[in-house]
């Protein structure tokens, strides 16, 4: 008896354990556990296009980058995972500074606002449209730019399987360029919005369209995201993995310093800029 109890406790002690580092030390837990956790959050597949956009934006303004994956495929999706934990963390720092500079000190600083809306790996606030079923014309658009995931020549067999989405942003913009109190130049503009793609063709913007995708199985199927893989997401995902930690200090420097000291409360967009140009 004493040996059965003697058990039971250090089970009922290891499940205490592992309760406690699953709850607090996400980067521990196993697939499985994070699976309940993330559909006890609602990231469950997505049934159509429209979910599988509300479900990624859910995600992304939540800082749940990790969870955000499951809603995106192909080639992107590789780069995207690599990123989850940096982005997760700097765009929680990001938030931090913002609410301290915004809602506690109130300041009114138009640039840092730009700036740290700019920092986001992925904008937390967009609006979609989604086009269901799309053109042959426009398919194979889509399998020029994506051969892997959209084949040529199954055009008529993914039909209703495939979907065209037109992202717009919401940022912030920036104040009087008279002002010159954020020296913008001095920042290396791969932590600014490392998870977008740029152009097809390099030196050319986005134009923001990306398809959709059921996959799976009967067991388990969804609509994913497929963003272009780019060569700039590339770089900027080897430069978040490498340089978050500097920058999600930078701005722990600025929140400190504007809450404890006078003097940086009112150079605070000056401030800003001098620990980002340090941090780079």
């Amino acid at each position: 008896m004493p040996a059965t109890k003697a058990l039971f406790f250090v089970l009922l002690l290891a499940v205490i354990v592992c309760s406690i580092v699953f709850t607090f030390f996400e980067d521990y837990r196993p697939g499985i556990i994070q699976g309940w956790i993330d559909a006890a959050n609602g990231f469950t597949p997505a049934a159509s296009p429209n979910e599988a956009f509300e479900k990624f934006r859910e995600c992304i303004r939540k800082r749940n980058y990790k969870a955000a994956v499951k809603y995106v495929g192909g080639d992107y999706k590789e780069y995207f995972g690599m990123a989850a934990r940096p982005a997760s963390k700097l765009a929680d720092e990001i938030d931090d500074l913002r609410y301290t500079a915004n809602e506690t000190v109130h300041l009114n600083a138009p640039d840092a606002n730009y700036v740290l809306d700019m920092m986001q790996p992925f904008p937390r606030d967009f609006e979609f449209t989604v086009e269901q079923p799309i053109s042959d014309k426009k398919y194979k658009g889509l399998s020029d730019l994506m051969p892997k995931d959209f084949p040529a020549d199954q055009v008529k067999t993914l039909g209703d399987h495939v979907a065209l989405g037109q992202l717009t942003f919401k940022l912030a913009v920036p104040g009087d360029p008279k002002a010159g109190r954020m020296n913008m130049g001095t920042f290396d503009k791969r932590i600014f919005l490392s998870l977008v793609p740029s152009g097809i063709t390099p030196g050319t913007p986005w134009d923001r369209i990306v398809a959709l995708k059921e996959e799976g199985n009967d067991k388990e199927k969804g609509w994913k995201i497929h963003f272009p893989l780019t060569q700039n997401v590339k770089d900027n995902v080897d430069y978040l993995k490498q340089n978050y930690g500097n920058y999600v200090q930078a701005l722990k420097n600025v929140k400190y310093a504007i809450k404890h000291d006078a003097a940086s409360k009112n150079e605070y967009e000056t401030e800003l800029s001098k620990y980002l140009t340090e941090a780079k």
